[in-house]
């Protein structure tokens, strides 16, 4: 098919663009009165713009074994006529191709001719994700990749579901004068209305004047407790990083709450976690000095000398944001960012790429936790610039372990969540894989907190996170904000379920973060709470924040259930 006979078959049409070109000189190109400009000056040569400006994609160039690769993502839910792209140069050069559509395979081939490739459909076919991938391309020539698209967006599903809760919003905390975004993190830290409220001021990731304090009747009066230590200081030359922002659990074997908690040393480029966990026996009032998590040999941490190899190179994990407490008695913690054991880049990595569990139970006799390490699983460099962060998990109802991760986009892959289940408690994962929807659709999601909770009246999973409508960009955009039930069955989010519970209005900065919050479920009313730190919402100042606090109201505990279940 020709490039005329393409431009003819409709008007209607968006042209996505990526070129692969000489000394990253900006080069416009103009397609049947569709003008765009692909410019970079450095590899991996992104671009994330439209001739339209309606719809935005990424574009690279890679080395996949030695050879060069174009790869586009074409955006979410549209009716799409053809995939095609244009290989303007392969009268010079011949490339190979693939054209995947919703995750399966519908075109390849070799271009050897200047012309259009790919694939046309018999009628507008909705499409999730498309992807085109260009291999043997040429810096000497280019590589135009367009997709000619009929009818309007889909709409998202958030647009077309049923809200699956009601959400009330107000300030609880402004920004104080002195600087830093007011945070706020609270929890229930015993068996019955005790609640702990951790505060502090956040300056750039660095927790500075914490405050804690504790309710014993459900927030409704508090005592202040002891200020805990800044989580940043230096030693011999090393920057550390201490802190627990994760939710704690009560553990009735105990009598204990029990707490992750995380060391992070800076080490020339290289950060380096080490995951412990502690303990209180008053509701967080105090707390014990940090017992370290283990997975392999290695020395305990010496102040004195922070980064001794035999400490530094072992152990190395972040720990997740809370501890589950199993229908058996368990506790299960989830951890990112451990040593992977095959991976031949492990030392030089900024990120590791391994993750794991720890199984814990209370040693009544020994008045101790005994810890068990899972197997190690790590996911593919290719997948995640980041690896794999900020862990959480949940048991579902037959029994097996749904662990779900924050990753991070990259020249190979668009911006999703991770997941991995586990059918032995925890002990061993699957190989971590993109999360979808119940549908087996894709969805996008920057590299953004997230967290599920089983809510004890519904009896159901819930997932609150951010769903991008574009490729993401890094950590980029994080709105909206949604909550959505979990098809424990498939481990999938359900599509019909999906709710925005806040999100980016016309007249807010671009930059605005619906993210880091505080999460959970008031024993005695039932409803889901939130506390965000709602970080850009001033363009000129991100740290210039308010604290909200959110209130969900499940429909189905009003009696007006939404669809998809």
């Amino acid at each position: 098919m020709s490039a005329e006979e393409i431009m003819n078959r409709t008007t209607n049409r968006i042209v996505l663009a990526a070129g692969i070109f000489c000394l990253g000189v900006p080069i416009t190109h103009a397609f049947g009165g569709d003008t765009y400009t692909v410019s970079s000056n450095t590899p991996p040569y992104r671009q994330s713009s439209l001739s339209d400006g309606s719809v935005k994609t990424v574009w690279w160039n890679k080395d996949a074994g030695g050879k060069n690769v174009v790869s586009i993502d074409i955006g979410l839910d549209r009716q799409i006529s053809q995939v095609m792209f244009f290989a303007a140069s392969a009268d010079k050069y011949a490339y190979d191709y693939v054209i995947d559509v919703d995750g399966k395979r519908v075109a390849s081939g070799t271009a050897d001719k200047p012309d259009w490739y790919g694939i046309a459909f018999d009628a507008p076919k909705k499409v999730s994700q498309a992807r085109i991938e260009v291999t043997n391309a040429r810096l000497e020539g280019w590589v135009a990749i367009g997709d000619i698209v009929m009818g309007e967006p889909v709409a998202p599903p958030w647009e077309e579901n049923r809200p699956i809760a009601e959400v009330k919003k107000a300030i609880y905390r402004e920004p104080s004068q002195g600087g830093g975004a007011p945070c706020m993190w609270t929890f229930y830290s015993g068996p019955k209305l005790e609640r702990l409220e951790q505060n502090w001021t956040d300056t750039g990731d660095i927790w500075k004047n914490s405050i804690p304090r504790l309710s014993l009747d459900n927030g409704r009066t508090w005592t202040n407790c002891k200020p805990r230590p800044d989580g940043y200081y230096t030693r011999n030359g090393y920057t550390i990083w201490e802190w627990s922002w994760a939710d704690p659990i009560y553990d009735p074997a105990s009598g204990l709450l029990v707490q992750p908690w995380n060391r992070q040393l800076l080490v020339g480029r290289q950060y380096h976690d080490f995951p412990y966990y502690i303990t209180s026996a008053d509701h967080g009032r105090t707390w014990n000095d940090p017992e370290p998590l283990r997975y392999e040999e290695g020395e305990d941490f010496d102040p004195e000398d922070p980064a001794k190899p035999a400490f530094l190179l072992n152990n190395q994990a972040q720990p997740g944001f809370l501890i589950r407490l199993r229908k058996s008695g368990d506790l299960l913690l989830s951890a990112c960012l451990a040593n992977a054991p095959d991976d031949p880049k492990n030392g030089e990595r900024v990120w590791k790429l391994g993750a794991l569990c720890w199984r814990g139970r209370w040693d009544a006799a020994g008045e101790k936790y005994q810890w068990t390490a899972g197997k190690r699983v790590q996911i593919d460099a290719e997948q995640s610039s980041r690896g794999l962060l900020e862990a959480d998990l949940a048991e579902l109802n037959d029994g097996r372990i749904l662990v779900v991760w924050r990753g991070s986009d990259n020249q190979y892959t668009t911006g999703h969540k991770w997941f991995s289940l586990s059918s032995d408690k925890g002990m061993t994962l699957t190989k971590p894989a993109q999360w979808k929807y119940d549908d087996g659709s894709p969805f996008y999601s920057p590299s953004s907190y997230h967290r599920l909770l089983r809510h004890s009246v519904t009896g159901k999973l819930y997932w609150l996170g951010n769903i991008s409508q574009e490729p993401p960009v890094g950590n980029s955009p994080r709105y909206p904000l949604i909550i959505a039930e979990i098809d424990e069955e498939k481990a999938a989010v359900k599509k019909k379920t999906v709710t925005v519970i806040d999100g980016r209005q016309p007249d807010q900065p671009a930059g605005i973060q619906f993210s880091n919050f505080s999460f959970f479920e008031n024993r005695e009313t039932h409803k889901l709470e939130i506390y965000l730190t709602c970080y850009g919402e001033d363009p000129g100042n991100v740290h210039n924040a308010n604290i909200y606090k959110y209130n969900l109201k499940l429909t189905e505990l009003s009696g007006n259930a939404g669809n998809g279940r």
